[in-house]
């Protein structure tokens, strides 16, 4: 899944953004696509041990010109979803549908796999149906709640298209399909995604023959969907799935995007070394194990392919035009790889519009005034209520997480959204209410107050740290704790141990929970 919010907007994340719309280039009818291109390991003469196809700079400038797709083509409906009971999925324009699928194409073209994918009606609905669940519980989830009022018909569909598919959401409406796969799916550099990169290489997954895409907007943001799961391209043989490519469009790749390398193969991590060559001053960065000049990860479970190899050199600030990196790769069990990317301005224009940008708060739709007191703001991984917006202290109450079903939380000491800095003073009644999954909590130092029912029926919470020296017996809930594991091991500020462990025994925690201070 990709949360779009301050950074790496879906990119989730995601997670960047731009701000200009280009203009709509896009004509069905006139799409051409070019399929016939000889391989990289005969018409480059520095590749070896990868198998895409190679394609040269004007040959993609002519592509993204035929293409016609840009990254900020609006997102329109030809039927509009309905949110309220009775729900209805709603569909995107056949406009939308179609240069969402061209934007995908183009990058398969020019990551060197097929360009020939299709849409299936039957994925649209099913990406459509994922959207709206993941828009009504205003929660980004591969397993979605059922929202109160749908059919349980509708709720599979939802549930079977949010398992299949690359999922993300942004903080504001309207946000573009396309920039959600170049911003969002195509960086998969947020903290979260980094390790994998799994989102970009269900889109460059070699196998993929047909696609769907969904979408609503409206007050909650931007909930989509693009169903990644199918894999009827049987004559699909590429391996060496690179990104950035061998001749990269400098517009699709931000200086916070990792690279990435999908062999097709399990790889072993304690093996690889990478070796990224600038060929303009001989500036090298190394990756291991060992070793890191930067990110460095393998991923071997599958995300479209196995084997993946994931770096990002540190100190890179921008990636510019006539920028080439030399990648050399050591340690695989089918021989070394070597490719070299030369980056090169694709589009004919000088605007931003179609640069990532790495910060998509600074977007011109997302730069938002300080929101109202009782309005709900979004990081990441939880919702918030503000509480307070004086120009001396802004503060927020924490509501809910974004995904109940997580295994962790952390109710942080402050956030920063949208340029905004507040500090997290109150966790909400309920706000973990029948968490079942949720094992470990991290309260921050600045909560004062704890609604009732916060962590009610929380079975499975074992480890909570209490950093805050703040709570007193009248500022937290009813039955705050009730139910929580009755093996939770609670640390506490030592200067509150005594006071706190009374607290915890009188508002649920169990007298066989282990208590100790910091």
């Amino acid at each position: 899944m990709l949360k779009i919010t301050k950074k790496y907007a879906g990119r989730i994340l995601s997670i960047a953004c731009m701000s200009l719309v280009l203009t709509f280039l896009f004509n069905f009818s006139e799409l051409k696509c070019f399929t016939k291109s000889v391989r990289a390991d005969s018409a480059d003469s520095t590749s070896k041990g990868i198998n895409v196809a190679y394609h040269t700079q004007d040959e993609i400038r002519t592509y993204i010109a035929n293409n016609g797709a840009t990254i900020n083509d609006a997102l329109k409906f030809s039927e509009n979803p309905a949110t309220t009971t009775p729900y209805s999925l709603g569909k995107l324009s056949d406009k939308t549908l179609h240069s969402a699928l061209a934007m995908l194409n183009q990058v398969r073209y020019i990551a060197g796999i097929s360009d020939q994918v299709q849409l299936d009606n039957s994925y649209n609905q099913l990406a459509q149906a994922a959207s709206l669940a993941n828009y009504l519980n205003d929660t980004l989830s591969h397993e979605p709640e059922k929202p109160d009022g749908m059919s349980d018909d509708m709720y599979n569909m939802a549930l079977k298209g949010a398992s299949s598919s690359n999922i993300s959401y942004a903080s504001w409406s309207g946000r573009s399909l396309n920039d959600v796969l170049i911003s969002g799916f195509m960086c998969d550099s947020d903290k979260y995604n980094i390790s994998r990169v799994g989102h970009r290489r269900w889109v460059l997954n070699p196998s993929m023959k047909s696609t769907g895409f969904g979408a609503v907007s409206g007050k909650n943001g931007t909930y989509s969907a693009l169903y990644a799961f199918d894999r009827n391209n049987s004559t699909a043989g590429e391996y060496g799935v690179a990104w950035p490519a061998q001749n990269m469009p400098v517009e699709y790749f931000g200086a916070d995007y990792a690279w990435s390398v999908s062999m097709g193969y399990k790889v072993d991590a304690s093996k690889i070394k990478v070796t990224l060559t600038r060929k303009n001053d001989g500036k090298k960065w190394e990756f291991s194990q060992g070793k890191s000049d930067g990110v460095f990860y393998v991923d071997n479970d599958y995300y479209g392919q196995i084997g993946c190899i994931i770096f990002r050199p540190s100190s890179v600030k921008k990636y510019n035009a006539d920028d080439a990196f030399q990648v050399d790769i050591t340690g695989l069990e089918q021989g070394d790889v070597s490719y070299t990317v030369h980056f090169f301005q694709a589009l004919d224009h000088k605007s931003s519009a179609t640069k990532p940008s790495s910060d998509p708060a600074e977007t011109k739709q997302n730069k938002a005034k300080t929101p109202k007191l009782g309005s709900k703001i979004k990081d990441a991984k939880n919702i918030y209520i503000v509480t307070g917006i004086t120009s001396k202290s802004k503060t927020v109450k924490y509501k809910k997480p974004r995904n109940s079903k997580n295994a962790s939380a952390v109710i942080p000491k402050t956030i920063k959204i949208n340029g905004n800095v507040y500090k997290v003073t109150e966790i909400s009644a309920n706000a973990f209410k029948n968490c079942k999954r949720l094992k470990k909590v991290t309260i921050g130092k600045n909560i004062t107050k704890i609604g009732k029912n916060a962590f009610l029926n929380c079975k499975s919470l074992r480890h909570m740290n209490i950093q805050s020296s703040k709570l007193t017996n009248k500022n937290v809930g009813k039955n705050a704790f009730k139910g929580i594991s009755r093996k939770v091991v609670v640390k506490t500020p030592a200067k509150k141990y005594k006071e706190y462990k009374v607290l915890l025994r009188k508002h649920g925690v169990a007298s066989t929970a282990r208590i100790k201070h910091n």
